[in-house]
């Protein structure tokens, strides 16, 4: 198996309708790619992430729908896409 790091966020925000500030919050570090993971639950509402993403110039990776705790193996196929 690689070897996969997985970094902390050093800043956490929640909130109604905070969701689409991501967009602008990456941008400042030049994000050019998200992989974007999901539940099937959530991911109809999520529209205006993807805009907001996209608006930033960022590219979006959709990740199969989760509906469970991921696993190192689900995980290792979405890397794989």
């Amino acid at each position: 198996m690689n070897t996969i790091t997985l970094l902390q966020p050093s800043r956490i925000v929640f909130g109604s309708g905070c969701a689409p500030d991501a967009a602008e919050f990456l941008a400042q570090f030049s994000v050019k790619r998200v992989l974007l993971v999901s539940g099937s639950s959530v991911r109809e509402r999520l529209g205006d992430v993807r805009t907001a993403l996209s608006k930033s110039g960022i590219e979006v990776v959709d990740a199969s729908p989760i509906d469970r705790e991921p696993t190192c193996a689900m995980f290792e196929v979405v890397l794989q896409q």
